[in-house]
């Protein structure tokens, strides 16, 4: 088989995170270390919270996409946001979605749990069910609108999803299967039903907060994302956020414990393994955005969940959490940390740097991975790390944090290195690693005068589209610079 040898780069980013619109926004917004944590319906009952991350999901352009405006109705919502970052991916990569077609591109899409699925029972009489909410769906309408002639196929690795399809985008480039990639993940917290799976599982944080490494960490705040990549060989990309050095993913196997037991020592193993492949030495890398999502319960607080969970007369869960299943999921960011420090700290002069942005954003499950990873790039762009936010107190169960080889990044901190790392954690023990290196910025823009009149050329398919982007142009210190100011609406 045929290997590329040029690197792999990031060229194009789309996304839809918790108050931001796209990564323009999302950079201001981490760097400006905001909590954009909302609410999405009235206020929990029994202590189970209505706090989450929201994107909007209920617009979309049926006509420029040329779907049909009932299939819109029945359609699930995420594979309408993909459709939209998509284009943005395409656009912020310097290339125009005529280009792509007819051409060998590949499309891996991902997402998890389905909120609204019950709309597929809904759509029984219009005949539109099917199309709306099977999962490969979400692909295949991008592959179709853009005629692209690579494989379509969506993916469910739950947590790790996005991981595992740039993953496969890599290894598609890599192997010459590919001539560009996108990939995606989409996450939508619709019913609020779903908050009492996760809060009877331990897994919700009461306020809907999460306080990554602290030692008030309860859990995590779920969260809406949606994020589109653009991967390309470095020799045809016309920007470059970062190249992808290495990127694997692991299923821990049939092991002695649970099939949610994360074990740290397998862990480290396999971030062990990942670093012999890419012929990098781990203390080269500064800095780590972990998975961090402060599932932390003392054991008072297990015994007062079994209680509670017996007294509500939920056998099934209780059973379920008896046999330690739930224990091993509440102490992620000790395992998580550990495996870390083995690896990476090994003859290391400085602390490992880490930091988590579902403090920012909650936890955005299919599309976590990819949230870390687009966080890495601001941070490479800026040459600033953004703060991990609720973070004061180190628990004093991560020794690693107590010891000091491990770092938690508190202030925007400057940061100018080559390596930055993404650790992934699934549910069920599926663990995921990338490895990025920043681009190298040689090419210097110089200002223009401000006394200069600028051009400027905006093109939308409303008139009140035409508004928003002349708005944002006229309110933006840097005009110049179009690509971060890109509205899609």
């Amino acid at each position: 088989m045929h290997f590329v040898k040029d690197d792999v780069v990031i060229s194009g980013v789309g996304g839809y995170f918790p108050k931001c619109m796209n990564i323009g926004e999302f950079k201001d917004r981490l760097l400006n270390n905001e909590n954009l944590m909302e609410s999405r319906w009235k206020a929990g009952e029994r202590g189970v919270t209505n706090v989450i991350g929201k994107v909007p999901a209920e617009f979309f352009d049926s006509g420029y996409f040329g779907i049909h405006r009932q299939q819109c109705t029945f359609m699930d919502p995420m594979h309408r946001l993909i459709l939209e970052r998509t284009f943005e991916a395409l656009t912020d990569a310097g290339v125009n979605p005529s280009e792509v077609r007819g051409k060998r591109i590949g499309c891996f899409m991902s997402s998890s749990l389905g909120e609204n699925d019950s709309l597929f029972l809904e759509s029984v009489l219009s005949g539109f069910g099917v199309t709306g909410h099977s999962r490969a769906m979400m692909p295949n309408r991008v592959s179709y609108w853009l005629d692209l002639k690579g494989p379509s196929v969506h993916y469910d690795s739950n947590w790790i999803s996005g991981i595992e399809v740039l993953r496969l985008a890599y290894e598609a480039i890599k192997t010459g299967q590919c001539e560009s990639v996108l990939v995606g993940s989409a996450n939508l917290v619709l019913n609020a039903e779903f908050q009492w799976l996760y809060h009877d599982m331990g897994l919700l944080s009461p306020d809907g907060l999460t306080k990554a490494f602290d030692i008030d960490a309860q859990g995590y705040g779920r969260s809406d994302g949606v994020v589109v990549l653009y991967i390309q060989r470095a020799s045809e990309a016309r920007r470059s956020y970062a190249s992808i050095i290495n990127v694997a993913t692991r299923f821990d196997g049939n092991r002695e414990g649970t099939l949610l037991d994360i074990d740290a020592n397998n862990l480290a193993e396999f971030i062990d393994e990942f670093y012999d492949e890419c012929d990098v030495d781990p203390s080269e890398v500064e800095f780590v955005e972990a998975y961090g999502c402060a599932l932390k319960v003392s054991t008072a607080d297990k015994n007062s969940l079994a209680h509670e969970m017996r007294r509500r007369g939920n056998e099934r869960v209780y059973v379920f959490m008896c046999q330690a299943v739930f224990v091993e999921l509440w102490e992620t960011d000790r395992k998580e940390l550990e495996a870390l420090e083995k690896v990476y700290c090994k003859n290391r002069k400085n602390p490992l740097l880490v930091g988590s942005v579902k403090p920012n954003t909650g936890h955005s499950e299919a599309s976590a991975g990819l949230f870390s990873v687009v966080k890495v790039l601001i941070a490479m762009e800026t040459e600033t790390i953004p703060a991990t936010i609720n973070y004061n107190t180190p628990n004093p169960e991560l020794l690693p944090l107590i010891n000091g080889s491990i770092q938690v990044v508190t202030e925007n901190r400057k940061w100018g290195a080559k390596y930055a790392a993404v650790n992934g954690i699934g549910i069920d023990s599926y663990y995921g690693h990338v490895l990025l290196k920043a681009n190298q910025k040689t090419k210097v823009i110089s200002e223009l005068q401000d006394d200069i009149p600028r051009l400027v050329l905006a093109s939308t398919r409303t008139e009140s589209g035409i508004k928003e982007v002349l708005e944002i142009v006229s309110a933006s210190t840097r005009p110049s610079n179009m690509s971060k100011i890109l509205v899609l609406r």
